[in-house]
């Protein structure tokens, strides 16, 4: 069954929170053994993928509503 207009358009927003999901574990997984990690690593890779979010939602949102047509 193809995505719903209203599915596809949030997306985008799916991609953040999971992103910031993924962050949040990590957080969690190295504050027991007081180690970063490879958190300044996520987190930044994640404040790049927002802003090509950012910039690029609507043509990702639209590439998406064609390929479920």
């Amino acid at each position: 069954m193809p995505l719903t207009e209203a599915e596809v358009a949030a997306l985008p927003w799916l991609i953040r929170l999971r992103g910031a999901i993924t962050v949040l574990w990590w957080i969690g997984r190295t504050a027991a053994v007081g180690d970063a990690g490879p958190i300044p690593t996520r987190i930044k890779y994640l404040g790049n993928f927002v802003r090509w979010l950012e910039r690029y939602e609507q043509r990702f949102v639209d590439v998406v509503m064609q390929a479920a047509l």
